[in-house]
């Protein structure tokens, strides 16, 4: 919705989709996870429905280095990112819409987030982001191209910038045709599974868009 306004700058576009908008943060809110600091997590409850639902679906596509599948409920990385920048946005779009209240709200919960993120998720060692926290607030620490969509969004700061990029582009993320979804240095890694080594084209998409946003244009 904000990307729709910032294109046209139909103001007749945002109040047509305002109120479902405003409810979808509502219910992320209240519903989207079980206090983790108001990180996002999900949760399948139905017995048909499926057990990963971040960007990556695949059952073991959140596994820990022993290749164990992480139980739900599961906070993915680049659901923070999503729900960063989805609150970013909309703290922009209350300003176009006459409510300074709501807009420093969410702004100022968007940087919490990201201030938070940044220390949570960070992995020294390795000098990028962990793919998950499990249901113990433990982080999951395989190597994988989602924190490619927290570059895209925003969320990772200016002094972890380098660093992921530099890591992501390391020779068993970075296959010489796009980032893989697993690290092949990983004991489970597969280079023709659904989300454990592939190369997604689509993904790469998202992390040109990250790579060109901040400056990286020879990588991307």
């Amino acid at each position: 919705l904000a990307n729709l306004y910032a294109w046209t700058g139909d103001r007749r576009v945002l109040e047509r989709h305002w109120d479902a908008a405003r409810r979808i943060l509502d219910w992320a809110r209240e519903y989207g996870h079980a206090g983790r600091d108001g990180y996002l997590e999900y949760l399948t409850r139905s017995s048909k429905g499926t057990k990963n639902q971040g960007w990556k679906d695949s059952g073991d596509a959140i596994i820990y280095d022993d290749g164990s599948p992480v139980p739900a409920a599961i906070a993915t990385c680049e659901l923070q990112g999503y729900w960063y920048i989805a609150q970013q946005l909309m703290g922009l779009l209350c300003e176009v819409m006459n409510c300074p209240g709501d807009s420093t709200a969410l702004l100022r919960s968007a940087a919490g987030l990201k201030r938070r993120f940044n220390e949570d998720w960070w992995i020294p060692d390795e000098q990028f982001f962990a793919v998950a926290l499990d249901p113990d607030n433990r982080q999951v620490g395989a190597l994988t191209s989602n924190v490619g969509h927290c570059l895209a969004t925003g969320i990772i700061d200016m002094p972890h910038r380098a660093p992921v990029v530099g890591r992501m582009f390391a020779p068993d993320l970075y296959s010489g045709w796009g980032i893989r979804t697993l690290s092949s240095s990983h004991a489970f890694y597969n280079p023709l599974s659904y989300h454990r080594g592939t190369v997604w084209a689509v993904e790469q998409g998202t992390i040109i868009f990250g790579l060109r946003r901040f400056g990286f244009n020879a990588r991307a």
